[in-house]
């Protein structure tokens, strides 16, 4: 419906009136009709327009609502999202870590207990550079996972 079909009927109730004022003719009992018509018409008009305010006041409310629950929606799979990424993160980290360690430990098998067997008759000396190599494990786990972290964030527009 176009716009000047909704007031069609109130523009030619205006323009009725505005001829009607325009009449020399009109004695008091007309216009006292005319402005009983007029007075309706208006009532009519007023009660229009509150229910009309009324409806729309109920639909902005409702779209409210959905607004606020499609944000904690979009907070929440954000959150999700972030989750992921992390355990995506850690789970690449841990499976890089577990390739370092298999080859810390052909190293240590293959180069470093050698060395400290024949330069050393320390048998705990070679089991302490094991366990050292052990130790670095972990943190090497935390450098890479926060390493991955960063370049998924950074891939996805995010700083942090």
């Amino acid at each position: 419906m176009k716009k000047s079909e909704i007031f069609e009927k109130e523009g030619n109730y205006v323009e009725e009136l505005r001829e009607y004022c325009d009449m020399q003719s009109a004695n008091v009992p007309e216009l006292r009709t005319k402005l009983l018509e007029t007075v309706n018409h208006y009532e009519e008009l007023i009660n229009q327009a509150q229910l009309i305010t009324k409806v729309s006041d109920r639909l902005q409310h409702k779209l409210n609502n959905l607004n606020d629950k499609l944000n904690v929606k979009n907070i929440e799979l954000q959150e999700t999202i972030d989750e992921l990424t992390k355990a995506r993160a850690s789970r690449k980290a841990t499976t890089i870590v577990l390739v370092v360690a298999i080859a810390l430990f052909f190293f240590s098998e293959a180069l470093l207990e050698p060395y400290i067997e024949t330069h050393t008759s320390n048998f705990y000396l070679g089991f302490a550079a094991k366990f050292g190599l052990m130790l670095l494990l972990k943190p090497i786990d935390f450098v890479i996972e926060k390493w991955l972290l960063q370049d998924a964030l950074k891939k996805a527009g995010k700083t942090g």
